[in-house]
């Protein structure tokens, strides 16, 4: 629904070429659908800039493969982009506009400035982006003095080389700067009918309002309301109509979306991945041939424990050794599962045999020496451990290593084998 929405407000409104949500592994979405060959959303010349940023990121003017497949338009744009964070603050996405840079300048040809004066907005690298002069080239830039001049908030100055009043506005995010150019002869026959601080001040409060009309456009609120009102579960109301409060919310259903995943791959008393995270796994390693090792690990003599103790000791265990195993195996080449009951599979990724069973080894001996609060409670679990085969299924390696266990078990438990010892 979203997707629908905002592929035909860009289509609709002159000042957007696409749109693009894209996450931070580089699969992206763009809007209205093109189709591109070997486009990479990472290599745009403006995204390794964004990095962290939590504001709103404007680009400079480019070009890339995206633009030349815009509508009417085989200039540059200006990507307009805003990072997308979770709670914990870990950037998980941007959303981006693509600007149509001549859709803009048209919105300023019908408007005559002060003293028959043209006006134009330039980047902080002097690239015009905006000019009222239909006649102008849009990828023109403005002499590099006018920039380096242009030191205060606003402020003017004449350009002898060019003959021409110089009357400017700078801005922040953007790092814009708006010019009004006035002929010199133009202005000076002025001058002596009208107030100098008048013209002045006339022509700044000219260059800002059109600023401010682009700012305003740019923001859309009817493209931000029809988003509220449309898409499932993005809340509305006449506050929350921007940019910014549509990021908010974004980010909630995000938040969201993550939880409820969680809750359907995490086992939630172990806090480990539970057996749908496990088949998961499984499947994908196997399917993608990477070679590994598969432990299943059963606590000893579990039961009693559950009936001397109660469940809430026996909650309490599982929370324990769970925990210690999480700390305790390499997360870059582990993974841990609670397979069922007192059940748990470790998946190690990779054919380091001896280094997995020092730190099953390690586990097992700081599981078995913790002091209880209960009385004679001592805790010790049992393991089994078997290496993928090529061609071999998910269930023949559990089955092997299951194998296993049942001999540890068998041979006096709180000890681990391999399958085939």
């Amino acid at each position: 629904m979203v997707g629908t929405i905002i592929s035909s407000m860009v289509s609709s409104l002159p000042f957007f070429n696409a749109a693009i949500l894209s996450d931070v592994e580089g699969d992206y979405i763009i809007y209205p659908p093109v189709r591109l060959n070997n486009y990479d959303v990472l290599t745009r010349p403006w995204y390794p800039d964004i990095k962290q940023h939590s504001e709103t990121y404007y680009s400079e003017p480019y070009k890339d493969g995206l633009t030349e497949t815009h509508r009417n338009s085989v200039m540059r744009t200006i990507t307009v982009s805003k990072n997308l964070f979770d709670e914990e603050m870990n950037k998980y996405g941007n959303i981006a506009f693509d600007l149509d840079l001549k859709s803009m300048s048209k919105t300023l040809n019908s408007i005559i400035a002060p003293f028959e004066g043209r006006f134009m907005v330039a980047t902080n690298n002097g690239t015009v982006i905006m000019r009222s002069n239909a006649k102008d080239n849009l990828n023109m830039a403005v002499p590099h003095e006018w920039i380096t001049r242009s030191v205060e908030d606003e402020g003017h100055f004449y350009d002898e080389k060019s003959r021409q009043y110089i009357f400017y506005k700078t801005f922040s995010n953007p790092s814009w700067t708006t010019f009004t150019v006035v002929d010199k002869a133009r202005y000076d026959s002025w001058v002596d009918e009208v107030p100098h601080s008048l013209i002045y001040m006339m022509i700044i409060s000219f260059a800002i309002y059109l600023v401010l009309i682009f700012i305003a456009r740019f923001y859309v609120r009817d493209l931000i309301r029809s988003l509220y009102l449309l898409s499932n579960g993005i809340d509305y109301n006449e506050k929350s109509k921007d940019f910014e409060n549509l990021y908010e919310n974004i980010k909630k259903k995000n938040s969201d979306l993550k939880e409820a995943f969680r809750n359907a791959t995490e086992d939630t008393l172990m806090h480990i991945g539970n057996r749908r995270k496990l088949d998961e796994q499984l499947d994908h390693m196997i399917k993608e041939g990477h070679i590994f090792w598969l432990a299943i690990i059963d606590l000893d003599n579990f039961k009693m424990i559950n009936d001397t103790y109660g469940h809430d000791v026996g909650d309490s265990v599982l929370q324990y050794v769970g925990k210690t195993g999480k700390s305790l195996l390499d997360e870059k080449h582990a993974s841990l599962y609670r397979f069922g009951g007192e059940e748990l599979i470790v998946l190690f990724n990779g054919s380091d045999v001896d280094t997995y069973l020092e730190a099953l080894e390690t586990w097992r001996i700081v599981v078995s020496r913790r002091q209880w609060r209960e009385k004679n409670l001592r805790v010790t679990f049992s393991c089994g451990m078997a290496e993928h085969h090529p061609g071999e299924t998910g269930q023949a390696v559990l089955k092997r290593a299951d194998q296993a266990l049942y001999q540890a078990k068998s041979a006096g438990k709180n000890q681990i084998l391999r399958a085939g010892m």
